[in-house]
């Protein structure tokens, strides 16, 4: 490893003689370095306390030598996984908590953008004004009705809905905007209304009864949204799952696995088809060029013959 020249030796600091020469020609970070907000790959989450990436880079950089391994035994969000293989190093992390491990390998996990937003568009083909007209507000002044983008809740009760403007008069309200008959009618039907689609009613406790933590007035995860939320999370959900059914099939253990571009049956159909083509290349070619036109097409088709009888035969 190329020790850092940015920094200075501490003083009093220095690695034991019996440690590799790498360790022994470090020049130890001593100053500060400057946090740098985080990038779109580690805001796709919530996960709490995620270390600034560009310091952990540095600290990799300056401690690890390419193509060395990092261990990070308490990774949460995988940040510093991440930014050891930004820079050329191996890494190894593991976390307790589920979640964790989950946002590191989907974080990690390789993506087809085309293919994403082909899916993306599906699904708001499918959802969009569905999901829009759960929000539903008349304008103030114009009484058009849009999205709204704000309620107001206070002890349980919706008292107030804002929206930033009317897309067709204008009209702003961010404050001081009590439900209309209509507002209420419509919370009214949600309320009453069964969410017929699968949505998560997992109690807030461990397998023995015990709570997370202290009780508090919600038990299970579907009392933590509003019915109005919970439905338009189930109609997406439903959605998402249907978008990946065409990409993916889904498995053991609730996991997805992508389904082959073609099924081994198209393959065959197609090495077919070219087969068919190429002999008659090789018959327009004999008939253009004579024998020696003939002789390659009539090699190209054998050659391949023989590839799809490995193939039907592996």
């Amino acid at each position: 490893m190329t020790p850092s020249r940015r920094s200075k030796p501490l003083a009093g600091v220095s690695a034991p003689a019996s440690a590799p020469a790498w360790i022994q020609d470090i020049v130890h970070l001593n100053r500060q370095i400057p946090p740098q907000a985080h990038t779109p790959m580690y805001v796709w989450h919530k996960y709490w306390s995620r270390k600034t990436w560009n310091v952990v880079q540095e600290h990799i950089k300056t401690y690890c030598p390419k193509g060395g391994i990092v261990f990070d035994p308490f990774a949460g969000s995988g940040v510093t996984a991440l930014e050891a293989l930004k820079v050329g190093r191996r890494a190894i992390a593991c976390d307790l908590m589920p979640v964790a491990t989950e946002i590191s390998r989907l974080t990690l996990k390789p993506i087809q953008l085309f293919k994403l937003q082909e899916a993306f568009e599906r699904v708001e083909k499918t959802v969009k004004n569905k999901i829009l007209s759960l929000y539903e507000t008349p304008c103030r002044r114009c009484k058009k009705r849009f999205p709204f983008t704000c309620a107001v809740w206070q002890k349980g009760k919706l008292k107030e809905i804002r929206y930033e403007a009317c897309p067709y008069c204008k009209d702003r309200r961010e404050k001081n905007t009590p439900l209309t008959k209509a507002d209420s009618q419509l919370l009214s039907a949600i309320e009453r209304s069964r969410i017929r689609e699968w949505h998560p009613r997992n109690t807030l406790c461990y397998s023995d009864g015990t709570p997370f933590k202290k009780r508090e007035k919600y038990a299970s995860l579907d009392q933590l949204f509003t019915k109005r939320n919970l439905q338009a999370l189930a109609w997406l959900m439903e959605a998402i799952e249907e978008a990946l059914s065409a990409y993916a099939r889904k498995v053991s253990g609730g996991e997805w696995m992508l389904r082959p571009e073609y099924s081994e049956k198209q393959i065959k159909r197609i090495h077919t088809r070219i087969i068919a083509i190429l002999a008659e290349i090789g018959k327009r070619q004999a008939m253009a060029f004579g024998s020696a036109g003939e002789s390659k097409a009539i090699r190209s088709a054998k050659g391949l013959t023989r590839a799809r009888a490995i193939f039907e035969t592996s």
